[in-house]
């Protein structure tokens, strides 16, 4: 049988950076900023999320098909909680966060200070739930400027009574993390590359419903995320580990979320000091790369859910066109072959048809 095959290449090509990112207030998403992620539906995505250090590579450029979250940045005055928190400065408004007890939309009331961004309260609402906590005293939320090596914590308690016949039903959602910056690199998603700083995140979450004195219900979750933050954008991709995970360089995921849209292009791939790369090219069963007869290079194919399948390539090639094959036996499906260089990185998808 001859299979047929259609690719779609998307790429994205860095020069090792010449120093470690550092982000002050300055590089912080402003008000107006809108941003949207997809997250992976799957109940388990196999993940390579590296280790510490830098310069780092990620790339997290696969398309996911999930549910859509938004991020905006909005000025307190016209939320629904402005009153109550007259110091915030701005609001960071989140939809589809928490975990698998309580899922909804989070506003975070913000201000920064000289040293570092301040997290006033929070409101985060769950169906006709409103879980509203004030900060007392007010957390870190980050430390400026933010660089490789910051580290911080911050603790939240969130409440709320619902009214009910015989007896109401009081809600309680306590969360200590612990943060480290902890690695700093390129990181590529769907909406582009950018220099980034990763954080490493330790979280902790408690959830009570007592209906009257009986306690109801009771869940604990303690997982290990990551979140790669670049400057002007904030977040730009998310992974979260499974729950009860103690390895920090776990390879499935609960959460993958990259960015897939925003209001703004800030990409590095945009920027014209950028280096131009050669596609890769598939073509009768093979895919064709360009060498510059110097750096080592490595082809690596992927299935849909980004778990390795196989090198097809692992060598310093001379200068010039070559190619590698793909193998003759692939099933019905996406795939994605990754091309790695110590100045590059280059990503096809292939679809396979029959």
């Amino acid at each position: 049988m001859i299979k047929k095959y259609f690719a779609v290449v998307f790429l994205f090509c860095s020069l090792p950076l010449a120093a470690q990112p550092e982000f002050t207030e300055a590089d912080l998403p402003t008000i107006g900023y809108n941003a949207e992620f997809v997250s992976d539906t799957a109940s388990e995505v196999i993940v390579d999320v590296g280790k510490p250090g830098g310069p780092r590579t990620w790339d997290f450029s696969r398309l996911v098909t999930g549910d859509t979250a938004l991020f905006e940045v909005l000025a307190p005055e016209g939320t629904a909680w402005d009153t109550f928190f007259p110091k915030a400065e701005y609001v960071y408004h989140t939809t589809g966060v928490g975990n698998d007890s309580l899922s909804g939309d989070m506003w975070q009331y913000l201000r920064t200070t000289a040293i570092q961004m301040r997290l006033l309260g929070v409101t985060f609402n769950v169906d006709t739930l409103a879980l509203m906590g004030k900060c007392d005293p007010e957390q870190t939320f980050l430390p400026l400027p933010l660089k490789m090596g910051s580290q911080w914590s911050d603790s939240l308690y969130l409440m709320d009574t619902v009214a009910l016949d015989p007896a109401p039903v009081v809600v309680t959602y306590r969360e200590h993390k612990t943060s480290l910056v902890d690695a700093w690199g390129t990181v590529t998603v769907p909406k582009g590359s950018f220099e980034a700083l990763r954080v490493l995140v330790h979280d902790t979450v408690f959830i009570t419903v007592m209906l009257g004195p009986i306690p109801f219900m009771a869940d604990t979750s303690m997982t290990i995320n990551y979140q790669w933050l670049a400057s002007h954008v904030g977040p730009v991709m998310t992974i979260a580990s499974r729950d009860g995970e103690g390895d920090p360089e776990f390879d499935t995921a609960s959460r993958y979320a990259p960015l897939v849209k925003n209001n703004i292009n800030s990409s590095i791939e945009e920027k014209p000091e950028t280096k131009p790369c050669d596609a890769l090219v598939f073509e009768a069963g093979k895919v064709f790369f360009q060498a510059d007869g110097r750096s080592y290079t490595d082809l690596t194919l992927y299935d849909a859910l980004g778990r390795s399948i196989g090198t097809l390539y692992s060598a310093t090639p001379s200068a010039g066109r070559h190619s590698a094959n793909l193998p003759s036996g692939l099933a019905k499906g996406v795939y994605f072959v990754r091309m790695r260089t110590p100045d590059k990185c280059l990503s096809g998808k292939i679809v396979v048809f029959e």
